[in-house]
């Protein structure tokens, strides 16, 4: 049936679940008018990769790796990118990787440069042993992890210093390195934060501090859309000290920011023009 799709010369926008074993025809030399792919599923189907390559005018790539509990079913952009040339590189804008391996290096950041948009969510990588299906330390698939992957803090400081500059900016874990990144230039539009890495309220306030004082001032004369972790009730929650910073920011229209239990009503009270405070 898939092979069907083949009929839709204007077709622009797919969206595939993948299993290992799925034994699919698809006519790939007719759909190569493609700008938003998703897909979710497993490494060793080379439908999506065919699909990518096909797709000059891709602008849109979602790739979720949720379901993967095996370790010989690991994604990794790498493969996705397989049939591509650096020299003819994806006008890429938009991206979403969520639980599959990502490295940027030679093979992935010449498709990177025009990207104004990444969700970035968990991503493997071989020294994160909260997954016990990744491989052993010693095992031989760590050493082709290791040559795809990265760890988030890499990935903001390769894009920071090829000065790949985000407008739409999601995450699944805000660390030191994202600050660092997003305190290095202005002009973001939309910012969703959360995952706090550490297991204290003093280093979640430390991370609070860096971003009230370095990361938001950058970026008040364009942030229309607002989310900060929900963590420890600490600094990350509305406070004079944030209600200052915030009010600077002009254009916002969404915000979810945490809120301390024992001043709830009066903290809402400055922002009847955003649409939403959680």
């Amino acid at each position: 049936m898939i092979a069907s799709l083949a009929t839709l010369p204007l077709l622009e926008d797919i969206r595939l679940n993948v299993s290992l074993d799925a034994d699919v025809v698809l006519h790939i030399d007719r759909l190569s008018t493609l700008r938003r792919i998703a897909v979710t599923g497993f490494r060793g189907n080379p439908i999506v990769e065919q699909l990518i390559a096909r797709s000059p005018q891709l602008s849109a790539l979602d790739v979720d790796g949720t379901r993967c509990r095996v370790a010989a079913d690991i994604l990794s952009l790498h493969d996705f990118f397989s049939q591509l040339s650096p020299a003819t590189p994806l006008p890429l804008t938009h991206l979403r990787v969520w639980n599959i391996c990502l490295r940027l290096d030679s093979t992935t950041i010449p498709h990177f440069r025009e990207l104004t948009s990444l969700n970035l969510g968990p991503i493997l990588h071989p020294m994160d042993r909260s997954r016990s299906w990744l491989p052993d330390p010693a095992d031989e698939g760590v050493h082709r992890m290791k040559d795809v992957c990265s760890t988030a803090s890499e990935i903001w400081r390769t894009l920071s210093h090829e000065r790949i500059l985000l407008r739409e900016v999601t995450v699944a874990t805000t660390d030191d390195a994202l600050l660092d990144y997003l305190a290095s230039y202005s002009g973001v539009e939309k910012l969703v934060l959360s995952g706090i890495p550490v297991r204290n309220i003093t280093a979640s306030n430390a991370l609070a501090d860096k971003f009230y004082t370095r990361v938001l001032p950058r970026h008040t004369e364009s942030l229309r859309i607002l989310k900060t972790p929900l963590t420890f009730e600490g600094k990350w929650c509305y406070d004079f000290h944030v209600s200052n910073a915030l009010l600077e920011c002009r254009h916002l229209t969404h915000l979810t920011i945490p809120l301390y239990r024992h001043n709830l009503e009066d903290t809402v009270r400055p922002f009847d023009s955003a649409v939403a405070v959680f």
